[in-house]
């Protein structure tokens, strides 16, 4: 018998997702327990509504992990809002999932992360948690969050992470605000030996339909100086937009180019299913937590949402950059409402890429795009709004009534909040006895 080939934990995932979409599984499954979080982010594109008294039990939790467990999943995102601030129920659904052997990752602001709970994830390791560095120093740190006394929490948090060995990784993503700190950021990343540091320049309008985290987003000639400073993301590009490209065939063109709803789901905190976490309309989410279970969603709802076809003609159809561009239906439902209209801004980052990376200028020289680049124009929508509410798409919450208002949690203490905006606070005032579940203070 020969020897056991090995391989990484990236190769592997990455070929068994590349599988699960050609026959359908549900290889990965995202799980945002909360849109409740410590921080005020100015960029976040969770809603500002809460309701916390409508989120899933660890009970309901731990039966969707079952159901998923038994389809195949075999990694789980675990993410918020902040989900640590569920305490006990938190901790229940991570245990759970691993003790059904799946591979988890933890995303957190890492602010509530003290000696207990980095103990308890050295006692119940997680494959990593990612934390989100949104500044090298606190006064640009806390203009980002909105919140006193954050950066210090997640420096702490940090630290304790190293302490007890638990895997983890940093990251960050560029705003207007700390833009001239990103790449100290990357060097706090590599002071504490995580060389790979993920930096990602793209916002989404809220999840509510709100505009205002795209005032704080970057020009795509911006996005592209820093792809240009950073030599190994310069690289990757290169390789990226540098190997054969070509159009899709007419038959090959659908909404959904990408994994979602094939090899993974994503679960709101109030138990409804989507096929990705930025297409948030009515239509397309599927009522788990009342009844339904999730083969029924994977195998029978969610085909009618990623088989869809386009019902007018768009021009990232017959284009040659469809293979490199991150543009997707999430990303035209969160901008326009829709699933196929295009973002011009991902449009022109692509673009712009494609000059700078050495892709063939006969394969996209041709587009309305190019052209507009080459006149020194792009187009109004890469402008910052003016105003906050597009009011398209939208996220589907729970009912709106007196009941449910007085028991949601907001920061600023006020239940549903459409005023997008609240003065910086103390940590201690962001962090009401009613804002955190059961226990959250870890092991």
């Amino acid at each position: 018998m020969g020897a056991i080939q090995e391989t990484n934990y990236h190769d592997f995932a990455d070929r068994a997702i590349a599988k699960a979409k050609d026959g359908r599984m549900p290889v990965e499954a995202v799980f945002e327990l909360t849109f409740r979080c410590v921080l005020k982010c100015k960029h976040c594109y969770t809603a500002c509504n809460q309701y916390a008294d409508q989120e899933m039990t660890a009970i309901e939790w731990c039966r969707l992990i079952d159901e998923a467990a038994d389809l195949g999943t075999i990694e789980l995102l675990i993410t918020g809002g902040d989900p640590m601030l569920r305490g006990d129920v938190f901790k229940k659904v991570y245990t759970h999932a691993k003790k059904r052997g799946l591979w988890i990752t933890v995303y957190t602001s890492g602010n509530l992360i003290h000696e207990k709970w980095a103990q308890f994830f050295a006692k119940n390791p997680p494959f990593l948690i990612e934390i989100t560095l949104y500044g090298a120093t606190e006064a640009t740190y806390e203009k980002v969050t909105q919140v006193k006394g954050s950066f210090k929490r997640c420096m702490e948090g940090i630290e304790w992470l190293e302490k007890y060995k638990v895997p983890f990784k940093l990251k960050t993503v560029i705003l207007d605000i700390n833009k001239n700190e990103v790449h100290a950021c990357k060097k706090i990343s590599i002071s504490h030996g995580q060389k790979d540091f993920r930096i990602d320049a793209a916002l989404h309008p809220k999840l509510n339909g709100s505009d205002i985290p795209l005032s704080h987003r970057l020009t795509p000639k911006e996005v592209l100086e820093f792809d240009m400073a950073d030599e190994q993301r310069k690289k990757d590009f290169e390789k990226q937009f540098q190997r054969p490209l070509k159009a899709r065939l007419p038959e090959e063109v659908r909404n959904f180019h990408c994994g979602a709803g094939q090899a993974n789901f994503f679960c709101n905190p109030y138990g409804k299913l989507q096929v990705c976490t930025i297409v948030p309309g009515k239509e397309y989410q599927y009522d788990w937590k009342n009844g339904g279970n999730l083969k029924e969603a994977f195998y029978e709802f969610f085909p009618t949402i990623t088989n869809t076809r386009p019902k007018r003609p768009q021009r990232c159809h017959p284009c040659n950059l469809w293979d490199v561009c991150d543009m997707c239906a999430g990303w035209a439902q969160t901008v326009h409402g829709d699933l196929e209209t295009p973002v011009d801004w991902m449009c022109e980052v692509t673009h712009r890429r494609a000059m700078a990376f050495g892709t063939d200028p006969k394969l996209f020289s041709h587009s309305m795009m190019y052209k507009k680049i080459a006149e020194g124009k792009t187009f109004p929508e890469t402008k910052v709004p003016d105003e906050g509410f597009h009011s398209l798409g939208g996220l589907l919450l729970p009912s709106m009534d007196k009941a449910a208002t007085q028991k949601s949690s907001c920061n600023k203490g006020t239940g549903c909040c459409k005023k997008e905006q609240h003065e910086p606070n103390s940590f201690q005032k962001t962090l009401p006895t009613s804002l955190i579940d059961e226990n959250s203070s870890g092991g």
